[in-house]
């Protein structure tokens, strides 16, 4: 029986793609891989100090890939940066326009939405947890499947972000890519 390829976009900011995460991507498809005995593609469509603005603009960055499935960091690390001017409501309103983006280019397309860790000191993020919140409720709104790993993270620590706000190596490893591994793991069998 021949399979369908599997291919994974995963769309965010810096704690995507950027400084102490940059190779985490190519672990979650070489982890894939490994689970499915088969080749699956994982696309890293990230880009540093980005806001959902940015990714209304840039959803054809992951479209273009034609992935099976998004995981979708919201950019709720951005957004809530007090002076980046995203309420929470528009936040909202940004992500439903990236969805509805997504879904209008591959209706089939299964979009997890992902929580990511805390910040040690919340003074340019004073409202970050009521935005990781919003993604929770966002992602049962519209039937999307939460992956929720800020709690998993713990409370933030300077070892684990040691520049405040990016996670280290190890600590990705040990927190995050388990756990993403892990819930896409049934749909690449």
């Amino acid at each position: 029986m021949i399979r369908a390829p599997y291919s994974v976009a995963c769309y965010g900011t810096s704690l995507t793609t950027g400084r102490f995460s940059t190779s985490w991507t190519s672990r979650l498809e070489r982890n894939l891989q490994a689970v499915a005995g088969r080749p699956i593609r994982v696309y890293d469509v990230g880009a540093g100090s980005t806001t959902s603005q940015w990714g209304i603009e840039n959803v054809f960055r992951v479209t273009q890939h034609k992935p099976t499935a998004c995981l979708f960091e919201t950019f709720s690390i951005n957004d809530s940066v007090t002076d980046n001017g995203i309420s929470i409501s528009q936040a909202r309103a940004n992500k439903v326009a990236i969805k509805d983006a997504l879904l209008a280019a591959n209706p089939a397309m299964r979009i997890f939405v992902l929580t990511m860790n805390g910040v040690p000191d919340t003074t340019l993020r004073p409202n970050l947890e009521a935005y990781y919140q919003d993604d929770r409720d966002f992602a049962a709104a519209h039937g999307l499947t939460l992956l929720d790993i800020r709690a998993a993270w713990g409370t933030p620590n300077l070892t684990d972000t040691p520049d405040r706000l990016h996670p280290t190596q190890e600590a990705v490893d040990r927190v995050l890519l388990p756990a993403v591994t892990t819930a896409l793991s049934p749909l690449v069998l």
